[in-house]
């Protein structure tokens, strides 16, 4: 008796805690549906922070980095979708980059608060 009580908890905290609440379909729909951009193409400078969990470190994505180098010039919407993946609450967002000009780079993206929680104290030149 005891042993299933054990297993139900552990199913519980696994799906209470441990996994997301949504699974993130509908906020990845809504923003590949209004933002078809890439960050070249944004009427002003940005700087979006994310943070790359398979890297375990954050990822600045800016205007002024595709400036300098367009592989680097991804489509705004995955940005968008991983630097809001909030752990809790959806899950992380994967995505690959294959510049046609380099080495493709994959993606596992959550929250930017994660790594940078004030962005306007994010110096980027």
């Amino acid at each position: 008796m005891e042993v299933e009580k054990a297993v139900k908890f552990v199913a519980l905290v696994d799906k209470e805690v441990l996994c997301p609440k949504y699974n993130g379909s509908a906020l990845n729909d809504r923003i590949n549906k209004i933002i078809r951009k890439t960050r070249r193409e944004t009427l002003t400078n940005v700087i979006i922070p994310s943070y790359d969990v398979k890297f375990l470190q954050s990822v600045i994505f800016s205007t002024s980095q595709v400036k300098r180098d367009e592989s680097k010039d991804v489509l705004l919407a995955y940005v968008c979708i991983g630097t809001s993946a909030a752990p809790y609450y959806v899950p992380l967002y994967y995505f690959e980059h294959k510049p046609s000009n380099g080495i493709p780079r994959a993606f596992n993206l959550v929250d930017g608060e994660l790594a940078t929680n004030n962005p306007s104290k994010v110096i980027h030149v």
